[in-house]
């Protein structure tokens, strides 16, 4: 990680401990991705998935059927 980096993700440490409470970041991790170049695909995915395959939008595609 660069040093750039680093400055980064402690600003983000100090900002999300300042916010919030201690028993909620108790075991909280902010890092770096492995993803690399897929982590904006992924971070799409993921909504898009929930949304695709919400109860209720599953029950309106089935009651076509």
């Amino acid at each position: 990680m660069t040093w750039a980096e680093e400055q980064l993700f402690a600003g983000i440490r100090e900002m999300v401990y300042r916010r919030s409470l201690p028993l909620a970041t108790r075991k909280l991790q902010i890092v770096a991705t492995k993803l690399d170049t897929r982590s904006g695909l992924v971070g799409l995915a993921l909504p898009l998935a929930d949304g695709i395959f919400a109860p209720d939008r599953v029950g309106a595609l089935i009651s076509r059927v």
